[in-house]
């Protein structure tokens, strides 16, 4: 029996759009006996039920691979309706299968992530779901929440530690005030003791907890020292941030290398230092935030500046390999690349040229303040547990190149 029928009439049976029951034609899956000018086709009653048997095998999920071996099957002769059904239950015991194993792959996942909160939960951090709500978000910003979120949100940073290196000026102490206020205790390190006595009863006036460690980070095993002494004070260590450094600037040519070494070992040797000493605690206690500052000249070199430019590539290089090593340890790890900052960095700078020259390009703009980059750490190390964000490049806006 033949039958004549309109595409546009067969789609409507169907339920099948029109682009597919062409793709369909194309592809073999089924075949009208005569294709009319006036777009017409004549099926046979077979095909016909072999459409109405697309219909099933689509709802089923059959991927197109399997339905055009299905259709190679039928047109190798007529088959019966035991035959399709037996084809298709065994399509159906396939995505009985399928789901199954997802079944178990999310069971495995639910019991994972319950593990992982357990684990958090004794570090005093509470874990972060998609389906939080966004006031339960909002409680990263102090400034957005209520007393009692305020409460909640002080009582969980409490049970934080970081550990800032260079505190006792710029970047440095505007980190460690910034942290302070967020409820987190904070060791300040720095070689300028007094400096740093003094930032820490500042941060106790305001309520806060810190404790004062005087190290050169260029010598490790002062570091090593600091950091076992802040693990029998508090226990922990949930954020290191590498602050130290220097900015000799100056020719190659003619420079006094000993503004090399000083670099070398501060801006590169003490930030490994501190990591080095860092790392087994935080993989101990299952976590932690790593947080380097860089600089603009870690991404554009400039004439007078290229062992400063070398020494700051250095840390973003390292930086980035340091975060996919520490991806299964749940250490996040993220560079600050500041443009010009308003600090004294650039009255160390040795060669006079150079320093004038820095000094300048500072007064012809209004710079960026350390509190600026103060609030663009803390930013990072509050997002949630799993958002790591790798760098911040932050620039005055007058700043050109």
């Amino acid at each position: 029996m033949e039958i004549d029928l309109s595409i546009q009439q067969v789609a409507e049976l169907t339920g099948l759009s029109i682009d597919t029951l062409r793709y369909y034609e194309r592809i073999g899956l089924i075949e009208p006996v005569q294709r009319a000018a006036s777009g017409h086709r004549r099926y046979k009653q077979a095909d016909l039920e072999w459409i109405g048997l697309l219909i099933n095998l689509r709802a089923t999920g059959m991927p197109i691979s399997q339905m055009i071996d299905f259709a190679k099957l039928h047109h190798q002769g007529p088959l019966t309706a035991i035959e399709r059904l037996h084809l298709l239950e065994q399509h159906q015991h396939a995505l009985a299968q399928q789901m199954q194993k997802l079944q178990q792959h999310g069971t495995q996942l639910q019991q994972k992530i319950a593990r992982k909160k357990a684990v958090l939960a004794q570090q005093g951090i509470t874990a972060h779901t998609p389906d939080q709500s966004e006031a339960k978000q909002e409680e990263t910003d102090p400034e957005n929440i209520n007393e009692e979120q305020r409460s909640r949100f002080m009582q969980r940073n409490e049970q934080r530690v970081a550990l800032v290196t260079g505190a006792s000026s710029g970047i440095g102490e505007a980190t460690a005030l910034a942290l302070a206020a967020q409820g987190i205790r904070v060791a300040v390190a720095a070689r300028r003791t007094e400096r740093l006595e003094s930032l820490v009863a500042r941060i106790q006036q305001a309520g806060g907890e810190a404790l004062a460690l005087s190290l050169d980070v260029t010598d490790e095993q002062q570091v090593q020292t600091m950091v076992r002494h802040l693990q029998e004070r508090w226990g922990r260590l949930d954020i290191l941030v590498n602050s130290a450094g220097l900015m000799l600037l100056g020719p190659i040519a003619g420079a006094d290398t000993e503004d090399w070494r000083r670099m070398i070992s501060t801006n590169v040797l003490g930030l490994l230092y501190a990591t080095h000493a860092a790392l087994p605690l935080m993989q101990a206690q299952g976590g932690g935030h790593i947080v380097n500052i860089s600089s603009l000249a870690g991404r554009i070199a400039r004439a007078g500046s290229g062992v400063y430019n070398a020494t700051k590539w250095g840390v973003g290089a390292l930086s980035e390999a340091l975060r996919q090593e520490c991806v299964h340890d749940h250490i996040r790890v993220t560079v600050i690349e500041p443009g010009i900052v308003e600090t004294d960095l650039a009255s160390h700078i040795t060669n006079s040229a150079a320093r004038e020259n820095a000094l300048r390009r500072k007064q012809n703009i209004t710079p960026l303040q350390s509190n600026d980059i103060a609030n663009a750490i803390v930013y990072a190390v509050m997002q949630p547990l799993h958002v790591n964000v790798n760098e911040i490049l932050l620039v005055p806006s007058e700043q050109g190149g």
